[in-house]
């Protein structure tokens, strides 16, 4: 689970009460504190929690924040292996999956952000 906010931690407790294992990552890291306390794993850097299971869910505010959080990680493998699930404001999920692979294949985007 990346990002802590309202949403994720909620999503991060559901998963923690039907018994399945969750790794939390949030760039403020005493948000993990909550969903720690009820036995999900705190990752230290975003590849950590990327690498951590086959499902990336990514609940962060804007395009440029999944930007900035996952564009360092993109191009590397363990993160398109994986099958990303990312909510946040008013984007699209298409906008999202299309910024990503503009910054994994190093081509950049035109949507601010780490690119």
């Amino acid at each position: 689970m990346l990002g802590l906010g309202a949403m994720g931690s909620a999503l991060a407790t559901a998963l923690l009460d039907s018994g399945r294992s969750v790794t939390v990552w949030n760039r403020t890291p005493g948000r993990a504190e909550g969903p720690v306390a009820r036995g999900a794993r705190a990752a230290g850097p975003v590849r950590e929690a990327v690498t951590a299971s086959p499902v990336v869910v990514a609940c962060l505010f804007t395009l440029s924040s999944v930007q900035e959080t996952l564009g360092p990680v993109a191009a590397v493998q363990a993160l398109i292996s994986r099958q990303i699930a990312a909510g946040h404001g008013a984007q699209g999920l298409p906008r999202i999956y299309e910024s990503l692979r503009a910054v994994g294949s190093g081509s950049g985007s035109d949507e601010g952000g780490a690119a």
